[in-house]
């Protein structure tokens, strides 16, 4: 499966890529900040991922996690991943929470909202990232 199937056209909300993987904010968000980090290698799900690719993706998934609590003051980041139906592509998704909301999992089905310009978010995010990868 390609990637940019699942996420197409994207570019503009992607704010890190290496040659494993890309975080990208979701277009419909179910929070400020809602993150989605894709593998660029197919795999189906976790039980498929290699630990050499594991340890990777969780490293770029806790810089994410840091950098949301920092620039958006989220309390906690909420991680998912579901990857079911005919398109399954592992990819992880960040949900942030803050204070102000409830604690607990509705945070998963919360609605999707449109958050009309990334810009500032994704060249704030792109800077931190280099710093927090290097």
């Amino acid at each position: 499966m390609n990637t940019g199937e699942l996420y197409p056209n994207d570019d503009h909300l992607k704010f890190y890529e290496d040659d494993k993987l890309f975080c990208v904010f979701d277009h419909y968000p179910r929070s400020l900040g809602h993150t989605i980090i894709v593998s660029k290698e197919h795999y189906e799900d976790v039980s498929e991922m290699p630990l050499h690719f594991g340890t990777h993706f969780l490293t770029i998934l806790n810089s994410c996690i840091k950098i949301i609590k920092e620039e958006l003051n989220a309390e906690k980041v909420y991680v998912c991943t579901m990857c079911d139906g005919k398109r399954n592509h592992l990819h992880f998704q960040l949900i942030p929470r803050y204070k102000e909301q409830v604690i607990g999992s509705t945070h998963f089905i919360n609605d999707r909202k449109v958050v009309a310009n990334f810009t500032g978010a994704v060249q704030t995010f792109k800077k931190k990232m280099d710093v927090e990868v290097s």
